[in-house]
């Protein structure tokens, strides 16, 4: 399946302001600001007032999906998709089969 998303590396941005969070990436199809080539806004996460250190870390999750995603379909690569339903780590590989679908939009 072709990458719909921005590809990664992503990363929540230094400059974020005192009301947003940026999770940054750099996607295929050359963005610019002011003229420039590099990275743009993937999201926008709103501070939460009073619970910054949740809105930073789901920022931090957000940053990292790319990575997961590849992490997640490496793993489901290796396990046989004939695998009985009580074999070691079932349970766990249908998990990743279900979150995969979501992320590309299956489920």
């Amino acid at each position: 399946m072709t990458v719909k998303h921005t590809p990664g590396p992503w990363r929540v941005d230094d400059d974020s302001s005192d009301f947003d969070i940026y999770v940054v990436g750099r996607p295929v199809w050359g963005a610019k600001r002011y003229g420039v080539p590099g990275e743009w806004d993937v999201c926008t996460i709103e501070i939460l007032d009073e619970r910054p250190d949740e809105t930073m870390a789901n920022a931090r999750l957000m940053a990292a999906a790319p990575e997961l995603l590849e992490a997640a379909k490496s793993m489901v690569a290796r396990w046989p998709t004939d695998q009985q339903n009580d074999g070691p780590l079932y349970d766990e590989a249908q998990a990743l089969r279900s979150a995969i679908a979501k992320a590309e939009g299956r489920s």
